[in-house]
């Protein structure tokens, strides 16, 4: 909410400038022969957005800056190879498939596409991984054409560097909101590991293991 607040404060301030230089325009256009702006942009110029503080800018300018947390998902960048283990129904099933990340937007998000075979159909997902910093959390959004929605998740990082994330998601078989718990794990300069788990009435239960390794050369 905050963030988006800060955001809607970004249109105000170009449509408030945008607003006053109108407003100027106009009472120039409209003035009386005695030299007087006519009332209408008068108000115009009143209603005007008021100006920042440097304080002000200087508080948006910490939000809205990269910073450690963000530089961590810098390692996540490039392209992968990954074997998927699904225990989905009680057995176990491998996946190959491939994975291209880059940051975006200045290094603010991290965006990756992953392509593989999943229950004998192509399957294609891509998901924005980013750092909030006024609600001092990760965050991350999932889309794939197994569905016609998105999935998103918000955690942390440990000492580790270990993100976990959580969330919930809808069961299309019956239609219910399924808690999930995401864990992604650095295990080398070039592979990282990825876990997800499930609420169920037996309790947690661990769904799919998917290990990276970087394409390098």
């Amino acid at each position: 909410m905050k963030t988006h607040l800060m955001a809607a404060i970004g249109f105000a301030v170009v449509l408030g400038v945008a607003g006053a230089a109108s407003a100027q325009h106009e009472g120039h256009n409209h003035a009386d022969h005695a030299g007087k702006p006519h009332p209408k942009a008068a108000d115009k110029a009143k209603d005007a957005a008021p100006a920042f503080s440097e304080e002000d800018m200087a508080k948006w300018m910490k939000t809205m800056s990269p910073g450690k947390a963000h530089k961590a998902l810098e390692f996540f960048a490039g392209d992968w190879t990954f074997v998927n283990k699904s225990f989905m129904s009680g057995t176990e099933t491998d996946e190959e498939g491939t994975t291209h990340a880059a940051m975006m937007m200045g290094g603010r998000y991290l965006h990756s596409s992953h392509k593989s075979q999943s229950m004998g159909m192509p399957f294609e997902g891509a998901g924005i991984t980013g750092y909030d910093n006024m609600a001092g959390e990760y965050f991350n959004l999932w889309l794939d054409n197994f569905g016609t929605g998105v999935i998103v998740s918000r955690g942390s990082a440990d000492e580790k560097g270990n993100i976990t994330t959580k969330g919930t998601m809808p069961d299309p078989m019956s239609g219910d909101m399924i808690g999930f718990r995401m864990v992604t794990m650095v295990t080398g300069p070039n592979s990282y590991t990825f876990e997800m788990y499930m609420d169920s009435p037996e309790g947690e239960q661990r769904v799919m293991e998917i290990k990276y390794a970087r394409v390098t050369g």
